[in-house]
């Protein structure tokens, strides 16, 4: 092209709204979207250059990267002056709707009357002649058939009929001028509500127009189309028609327009795709293109989502600040892509930010107006299209920018496949409480209707309303630009909440500007939020200081002296122990265990049942200064011989009976029997050393946890975490001459919260005896002890609950965890029992027992899904995405716990120990506070609380213990006889879920089932061991070709 001024340059020159001079200056390094172009501008830019010019113009290539003088330099030379053609439409479409009003119409029949109208308004200021403005508006519904169109509903169909001559009547009523809000949004808003009344079955054109006067020279002119004649498009094309045509008859008589095209060029269009085999071929690269995207993208909201989807919506206006505006418009220059797609890869992010999800689908609002014959056709020439969003945090900002824009030109090019038909092809998510595909949207509208036209002496200013409608969860819609923009968030009230959408709106103007900070900053730097969001996770971080400088023997010495006549344990049978003869007890323990070795920084394993010897054995291996690891004897051996081998114990505390099970495991180490705390009650030992100095950051006690490799994690545990859990706070105010449940094993962690903190704060621990708790033996001894404090795993509490609820009668505290707390047994308990404190507790192993808690008092305060709450004292929480950064409020991230809770290591496991522990990288240095990585998802609700969501790794709860799928899985694949194994859960919650295998024997084998428990009871926990088995050939596959798990859980049933 050169420097020459060409027609080609002339029309590229008009469309952009720029001097014919500076496109030629830029055009050899420039493309079309550096200088501007949009996709719309593209279409228009194609259009006139195949009408005026008679040379096609590629409009993907327009929108490419190449510079606009190469991409016109391969346009072909025109052999003869085309011109638009003029088509008889084939009488056979008149006997339906096309297809693209049938869309429309099948809509409003599933979301109700109203559902597909369109309210727009032109504020009229100057002198308007009234009858002038109705002629103008009969020119216009002779010229466009659209407008004359009637539809009628025949059984599961529509058919449609043109009227040949139809002169609809413009309403007029006067209103005073409202003083608080604009006109416009006073009538459109009433307009709206009344429009629900207002359907395509009523056997005429559905449309209408309003006009109000407000003063002599202020009227608005608002207008109704139903989406089945006329797209947004088409409502900008009539706008402009209307002022031209008003303009004209102001002046004298208006020249006839030429009939316009009329929709049956969209059904002929199809009909051609079809036929040439064009639609096939699109349809089938772009199902290619979405396979693997996940069809469902869920925005996390306090919103319960129902059953049904209800279509009820509504809408946030708002700005951007100048930091926003100018930073798309510059970003937009720097990437070489248009501002449309700098929007939209900012609204991108923020879906990502919240969801935690990098690859989604987004649908867009997409013009098919690429044929000339359709550039002036009123008509709903629009298709949602999705659009694939990969938002990859380690590339840079402009390469993010660049490859959305190359998504949303793909939008263009497959604009004509239904989004049906990929929907079936894709298995979309078809659940009916969300729209399939594309619950997401985005749009811009700022091309297609200006703000501001004049005709004449009047000056038109437009205004788009809303009829309360939502077809997906959460689109954004820009409305204008300017030097004021304008955008709109409409979303479903069903899906997200009022406090939901100011926050994606927040979040999407601080996005904009943190893009623009730096284009070649990683995108992972990006968080999008705004001061005041950042405010609030600083807010909600971190629970009450806690000031806890002693270990637990300091502690709980001074609690001895203080009440050292108050019972300290007391057994079933009555039996118990104060806090003066528990030290005294504590102290021979310690002598006993000296004599064999035992000292600061040693571990001891204790096999000792629920008793006053349990909490002896434990104080006396904490005055030495050492650490404490609790042995199950319902263990398999292999698991019992792993955690000694890990764990290295000096001495083996057991009592007789568990002693003959564990004296072959433990190879060299001494198995001693607990001391007779009773036995020594009054008698001071001899030779007994001091205690060890205070240090709490010493080791207080070892648990093991779960390991994806299939051993078990030995977690080490410092006294400060558990002092945490002492601290006489809101949260746990533990009083003395309260009496603490003892009931888990000591191998659990909940058992560190049932011993220690009743030992700090002078209370009993009551000792449930060394039998499973049976819900009916447990409730005798809750009402029995008169049990004031209890920390009770899910299933427990709802089988005593829906067992014998009077057993809760004298609790003051009672904590329920390990899983999914019911609503409905927690909000009876709290009807009944006035006073008591029932909270939702939450916390991870490495976390020390308890980093949250919900606590309620109120059956008004349950909800259907309980919170989690909000850090304890002590504590802190924040919720990191995958890359290690911080997500916004609301959004979805994976719990970590900060604070002295945070376990020291997992013990000689220096990998594991690496990828579960770290700082958080506040400043990009990666020196923030350490942390854990708990691996469970959550999100922060707008009270400030957190919602849990789920595991993010293969681990799952049964029955309250927490386990790894992968562990299981390795063990059952160890088996000679297995070719492969998938391992999950049966559906239902955490009392009622059970370990799924679904096993592909290599060769036959006996009795499998039972062959295959043996086998893995040799390693794994019983609570481990798969308890449904299904036997196949080979395994049954969803659509997605995914192992269906639930038909694995019916042949499970069945076999």
């Amino acid at each position: 092209m050169g420097t020459d001024i060409t027609p080609l340059v002339e029309i590229m020159s008009a469309v952009l709204s720029r001097p014919v001079e500076d496109v030629v200056r830029r055009a050899a390094t420039a493309s079309f979207t550096e200088l501007g172009g949009s996709s719309l501008d593209a279409m228009k830019a194609a259009v006139r250059c195949e009408t005026e010019l008679g040379r096609p113009v590629d409009i993907l290539g327009l929108l490419g990267f190449e510079p606009l003088a190469d991409t016109l330099a391969t346009v072909p030379e025109a052999t003869e002056q085309q011109v638009a053609p003029q088509l008889d439409p084939d009488p056979r479409w008149k006997l339906e709707p096309v297809p693209e009003q049938q869309g429309f119409l099948h809509a409003e029949a599933l979301m109700g009357n109203g559902s597909q109208n369109q309210v727009f308004g032109l504020e009229l200021t100057g002198p308007l002649h009234v009858q002038t403005l109705t002629e103008a508006v009969h020119l216009l519904i002779a010229r466009h058939e659209s407008l004359r169109t009637a539809f009628r509903q025949e059984g599961d169909g529509w058919s449609r009929r043109v009227l040949p001559e139809w002169l609809p009547g413009v309403i007029r009523q006067h209103a005073p001028t409202p003083a608080d809000t604009s006109p416009a949004e006073v009538v459109n808003g009433a307009l709206d509500r009344g429009s629900r009344h207002f359907t395509a079955a009523l056997g005429r054109p559905p449309m209408m127009f309003l006009l109000t006067r407000f003063a002599p020279n202020h009227h608005l002119l608002t207008f109704v189309f139903h989406h089945a004649l006329a797209d947004g498009w088409s409502i900008g094309l009539l706008t402009r028609e209307l002022l031209d045509v008003y303009g004209e008859l102001a002046g004298g008589p208006a020249v006839p327009s030429a009939p316009a095209a009329t929709p049956e060029l969209l059904a002929i269009r199809r009909a051609e795709g079809l036929a040439s085999g064009r639609l096939a071929k699109l349809a089938t690269r772009r199902v290619e293109q979405l396979r693997g995207y996940p069809t469902v993208v869920e925005l996390p909201s306090d919103a319960v989502r129902p059953d049904h989807f209800d279509f009820r919506g509504d809408r946030l206006r708002f700005g951007l600040g100048s930091a926003a505006k100018e930073g798309a418009e510059a970003l937009a220059r720097i990437a070489g892509v248009s501002r449309t797609a700098v929007l939209l890869a900012a609204w991108q992010l923020v879906i990502a930010r919240r969801t935690g999800q990098s690859r989604f689908l987004i649908g867009t609002a997409t013009s098919r107006r690429t044929d000339a014959r359709l550039m002036n056709l009123i008509a709903p020439c629009a298709a949602l299209v999705p659009i694939r969003c990969d938002v990859r945090d380690d590339r840079p900002v402009r390469e993010y920018l660049q490859a959305t824009a190359q998504s949303l030109v793909e939008s263009v090019e497959f604009a004509d496949v239904p989004i049906g038909e990929l929907a079936r092809s894709l298995d979309a998510v078809v659940d009916g409480r969300r729209m399939p595909l594309a619950q997401i949207g985005f749009s811009a509208h700022d091309q297609i209707l200006p703000a501001d036209m004049t005709a004449g002496e009047l000056t038109a200013t437009v205004h788009e309303s809303y009829a309360g409608w939502a077809a997906s969860d959460a689109s954004l819609f820009v409305q204008h630009w300017g030097d004021m923009p304008k955008l709109v968030l409409e979303y479903a009230t069903s899906a997200l909440t009022t406090q939901d959408a100011l926050g994606l709106a927040t979040a999407y103007e601080a996005t904009l500007a943190d893009l623009a900070m730096n284009p070649d900053a990683r995108l992972g730097t990006v968080r999008g939020m705004s001061r005041e969001q950042r405010a609030i996770l600083e807010a909600v971080r971190n629970g009450p200081d806690v000031e806890r400088p002693d270990d637990l023997w300091q502690l709980i010495s001074r609690t001895a002296q203080t009440y050292p006549d108050h019972v300290a344990v007391r057994e079933d049978d009555g039996r118990s122990i104060t806090y003066r003869d528990l030290m005294t007890a504590a102290a021979h323990q310690a002598v006993a265990l000296a004599e064999h070795g035992v000292g600061e920084g040693d571990v001891v394993a204790v096999a000792v049942p629920r008793s006053i010897a349990e909490t002896v054995a434990l104080m006396g291996i904490l005055r030495l200064g050492a650490a404490y690891v609790g042995l199950d004897v319902a263990n398999p051996p292999a698991r019992l011989t792993h955690m000694l081998a890990v764990s290295r114990p000096v001495v083996l505390l057991a009592t007789p009976d568990r002693r003959e099970r564990l004296a072959d495991l433990a190879v060299g180490c001494p198995v001693l029997e607990p001391v007779d705390g009773l036995a020594v009650a009054g008698t001071e030992p001899v030779d007994v050393r001091p205690p060890a100095g205070n240090d709490p950051g010493r080791v207080a006690y070892l648990v093991f946890t779960s390991g994806s490799t299939g051993l078990p994690k030995a977690v080490r545990i410092a006294h400060r975490g558990v002092a945490r859990l002492s601290d006489r706070s809101v949260h746990f105010p533990i009083r003395p001459g309260d009496r603490m449940l003892r009931v888990a094993p000591l191998s659990f962690d909940a058992s560190v919260w049932e011993i220690f903190p009743a030992l700090v704060n002078g209370a009993s621990i009551e000792a449930f005896p060394d039998v499973l708790p049976e819900p009916g033996r447990l409730a005798d001894f809750l009402q029995n002890h008169e049990i004031t404090t209890a920390l009770l795993i899910t299933a427990l509490f709802r089988a005593v609950a829906g067992y014998r609820p009077e057993a809760f009668a004298t609790m003051r505290i009672l904590l329920v965890g390990g899983d999914v707390v019911p609503a409905e047994p927690v909000r009876d308990i709290l009807t009944r029992f006035p006073g008591l404190v029932l909270a939702n507790a939450y916390g991870p192993t490495e976390g020390t027992v308890i980093a949250t808690q919900y606590a309620m008092t109120d059956p008004a305060e349950v909800e259907e899904q309980l919170p989690i709450g909000g850090p304890i004292d002590g504590t802190g929480i924040v919720l990191l995405d995958a890359a290690g950064g911080l997500v916004p409020p609301g959004g979805v991230g994976e719990i970590c716990c900060l604070g002295p809770g945070v376990a020291i290591d997992y013990l000689d496991d220096p990998v594991r120990t690496k990828a579960a522990f770290g700082n958080l990288d506040v400043d990009g240095t990666g020196t923030g506070p350490r942390l854990y990585h708990s691996g469970d998802l959550a999100r922060w609700d707008t009270h400030g609380r957190l919602r849990f969501l789920g595991r993010r790794d293969g681990q799952v709860k049964v029955r309250g213990f927490r386990i790894e799928l992968g562990e299981i899985r390795e063990r059952i694949a160890a088996h000679p006889a297995i070719a492969d194994v998938v391992v999950g859960t049966t559906d239902g919650d955490d009392a009622s879920r059970r370990v799924l295998a679904g096993v592909v024997l290599a060769e036959p084998l006996a009795d499998a089932a039972a062959e295959l428990k043996r086998f893995c009871a040799e390693t794994l926990a019983p609570y481990a061991v798969p308890a449904r088995w299904a036997f196949v050939d080979a395994f049954p596959l969803t659509p997605n070709s995914k192992v269906d798990m639930r038909e694995l859980q019916r042949l499970a049933e069945v076999q």
